[in-house]
């Protein structure tokens, strides 16, 4: 299919671009283009206007500033994914970057560009979810924060109002002694989109009393999602064979992933998302007896 004709537009600045996403409402964001370009190529969306923001100052920058880590939202994630120190103190966004496509898309595709996507099987999304992330936006009222887990509405639909714009991402830091980690499957490794996925964080894993246990699925709902009574169920416990099997069957009981899904049936990723959190806690050493 021959791609519509657009305008292509190259703001230096914010201001303009929030300027120009609000007079032309018919207009798409470009930063990565990994996801925009393909619809486009496939006829899915036919803007008349197509707004480059990697021109912008501070977009392609990462920075650790007041206890946080600020990620631009121009960010690619093979710069995610080689950097560090965010493997040292996120190591699930780390682990999330190495799973995200191959190494030709990986130099393209931003944070943010994955974040406005909204995709329920958003690589992003149940790292960012776990980590308690914040969404920096601009528009035409300036600069406000969101909590990510206030970004997505359904597949393709953020909360982000007329002129809006992701710049942005900042995430707390956490204590050295708290442990995450990100995992999913797909049909393809390293070319394909998630079936399912899963980020699991635990603050204090080592005094049982005391941890608090983070869930975050993707690929299982219109959005990536928090397991909010599975964590609480978890949290300032141990945990045992006993324990392990409530949460399958909380998989099970709890969970509606669609069941058009050409990635896999409704009950192969209740299983597997259970057998993926076993596996995480397993390595994490928080199972009864093995605590390391």
């Amino acid at each position: 299919m021959i791609m519509s004709s657009f305008d292509y537009l190259k703001p230096s600045s914010l201001e303009e671009a929030s300027k120009l996403l609000l007079e032309n409402k018919n207009s798409r964001i470009l930063a990565g283009g990994t996801d925009l370009l393909i619809r486009m190529r496939g006829g899915e969306v036919k803007p008349e206007k197509v707004i480059d923001i990697k021109n912008i100052a501070g977009l392609h920058e990462i920075t650790w500033e007041d206890g946080r880590l600020v990620l631009g939202a121009a960010v690619t994630w093979t710069r995610i994914k080689e950097d560090a120190k965010i493997a040292e103190h996120f190591p699930a966004l780390t682990q999330a970057s190495a799973e995200f496509g191959c190494y030709d898309v990986r130099n393209r595709a931003t944070i943010g560009g994955n974040i406005a996507n909204a995709a329920p099987g958003s690589e992003c999304g149940s790292p960012l979810l776990i980590y308690n992330a914040d969404v920096i936006v601009y528009g035409p009222s300036g600069e406000r924060s969101i909590p990510i887990d206030q970004v997505w509405l359904a597949p393709g639909r953020t909360n982000l109002a007329e002129g809006e714009f992701i710049t942005k991402v900042s995430i707390p830091l956490y204590p050295a002694s708290t442990k995450s980690a990100y995992r999913r499957i797909s049909r393809v490794e390293g070319q394909d989109l998630a079936t399912c996925a899963i980020a699991v964080m635990i603050s204090n894993p080592e005094e049982i009393a005391a941890r608090e246990v983070r869930i975050a699925l993707s690929a299982v709902s219109k959005t990536p999602m928090r397991a909010a009574e599975l964590e609480s169920f978890l949290s300032g416990k141990a945990i045992d064979g006993e324990t392990i099997n409530f949460c399958k069957s909380w998989m099970h009981r709890n969970l509606y992933p669609r069941a058009s899904s050409l990635r896999g049936t409704p009950e192969y990723k209740k299983i597997v998302l259970g057998n993926l959190l076993e596996d995480i806690l397993r390595e994490f050493g928080v199972l009864a007896g093995e605590l390391i």
